[in-house]
């Protein structure tokens, strides 16, 4: 199982985002080595209206290949994106 160490790192408030703004949340995993200790990046780049009632901020995700955080914008456009269901779906 992969945890997310969410304590060190809040997501903003959703009323402040602004395009490209980004976020990162630690991986924790004994059962996946090569994930633990890695960064997923979270750059957010607009709102999605599922419905009237609800709007949901959309979220490009990036991990990171070393236990670190990126310093530069560069480097962290060269990370691989994290495709996932929600992302086939959004497509």
């Amino acid at each position: 199982m992969v945890n997310i160490n969410s304590s060190r790192y809040k997501m903003p408030p959703v009323k402040n985002w602004k395009i490209g703004d980004a976020f990162a949340l630690q991986i924790s995993s004994n059962e996946h080595e090569k994930y633990d200790g890695r960064f997923l990046i979270f750059i957010f780049d607009g709102y999605n209206s599922m419905d009237k009632s609800k709007t949901l901020p959309i979220f490009r995700i990036k991990i990171t290949q070393k236990n670190a955080i990126p310093i530069t914008s560069e480097d962290i456009e060269k990370l691989p994106y994290v495709i996932s269901l929600v992302t086939l779906l959004l497509v």
